[in-house]
């Protein structure tokens, strides 16, 4: 057989958990408390522009997706924009950042769920995201 898959020995998986523990040295750096807590945008001027976080939204609502979006504000002056969307057992999440004095926004990332399914959440990407809304068309 030219090419195999091996599965890992138990011990070969223990040993990398071992090594990812042990970059973490028990302390961390705490961030602060937020300028500005996650609620709701209060202007366009919170909200990743029309071309990005709008666009979106704007192509799932009429497909049956109940669309949240979200603003906050890190200590470090860092602007979030998230768009929370659901449609039935669907869920997703796609978020935007923009640093401290920075005119646009960025994408960040976007991921996608069923809530019916046991299986972590697969990053998809805005541009993933948007696809899948639109071949999911229309509920039935």
């Amino acid at each position: 057989m030219r090419y195999s898959y091996v599965p890992e020995s138990h011990a070969a998986h223990e040993a990398q958990i071992a090594k990812a523990a042990g970059l973490y040295n028990g302390s961390y750096e705490a961030l602060g408390k937020p300028i500005v807590p996650a609620r709701p945008p209060r202007g366009p001027h919170e909200f990743a522009d029309k071309r990005q976080a709008g666009t979106l939204g704007r192509l799932a609502i009429p497909l049956g997706w109940r669309v949240r979006p979200l603003y906050a504000k890190g200590a470090d002056g860092l602007e979030i924009c998230v768009l929370r969307l659901a449609r039935g057992p669907l869920r997703a999440v796609a978020t935007w950042h923009r640093p401290p004095g920075a005119d646009g926004w960025s994408a960040d990332v976007a991921y996608a769920w069923r809530i019916d399914v046991e299986a972590f959440p697969a990053n998809v990407g805005v541009q993933g995201l948007s696809k899948l809304i639109k071949e999911l068309g229309l509920p039935t």
